[in-house]
């Protein structure tokens, strides 16, 4: 359980405007990891996608978390700047893997471990929008896993939509992204490359059809 107390205000972010930037963030992690990211690549992730989301909300305007120790699993994770290149994966992969495993959890019903661990860590906070919707929002806190912050980012948008992780999982055709939502799994792609997709169908002929 999330704890209770008098939520504070965002502004001018709606459920949805939250929920996509919650999505996007995670995909963008996801793709990162298959595509073997560099440090430079996850801070650039860390200091743009992740803290737009994470920064909506100051830690001094939610709970404390009950928990001040890190899991056992991540206690002695390196901070990203000390990280040597070459060791970058020992802190991606298992952060990809802890991902992967919440969003099973949302799709098969056993989300609450991994909200309850969010409550734990305090990771999500409810927050009220501009008209006056209950929301959760990530929450930054010094001391958090790469773990802890994606998870953040995919319990946020589950628990705004929660209909679109319901059901078997499947993967874009493409990138092998994890597809959410009934018309990503039609499609079997992402919505990035149903982008590209359309844009090939509705372009210009190819030239070898226009010369002839």
């Amino acid at each position: 359980m999330l704890p209770a107390c008098a939520p504070p205000h965002i502004h001018g972010v709606t459920a949805e405007d939250l929920a996509d930037d919650c999505r996007r963030a995670v995909i963008a992690f996801c793709r990162g990891v298959s595509g073997g990211w560099t440090k430079r690549e996850l801070a650039e992730w860390l200091a743009g996608p992740y803290a737009a989301i994470a920064h909506l909300t100051s830690s001094e305007d939610t709970p404390p978390p009950p928990s001040v120790r890190p899991p056992s699993s991540q206690r002695h994770e390196t901070p990203v700047p000390g990280l040597a290149d070459g060791r970058i994966m020992s802190l991606l992969d298992p952060a990809w893997q802890d991902a992967i495993s919440c969003i099973e959890a949302c799709a098969n019903g056993s989300e609450h471990l991994f909200v309850d661990e969010a409550a734990e860590w305090g990771t999500l906070a409810r927050v009220v929008d501009d008209d006056g919707v209950m929301l959760f929002a990530p929450v930054h806190r010094s001391g958090l896993s790469l773990a802890q912050r994606v998870q953040s980012l995919v319990l946020c948008d589950y628990l705004l939509r929660p209909e679109d992780y319901r059901g078997e999982l499947q993967v874009c055709s493409h990138c092998s992204v994890v597809l959410l939502g009934d018309a990503d799994r039609r499609r079997g792609q992402c919505a990035d490359h149903q982008r590209r997709s359309d844009i090939v169908t509705l372009g210009f002929a190819p030239l070898e059809a226009e010369e002839g």
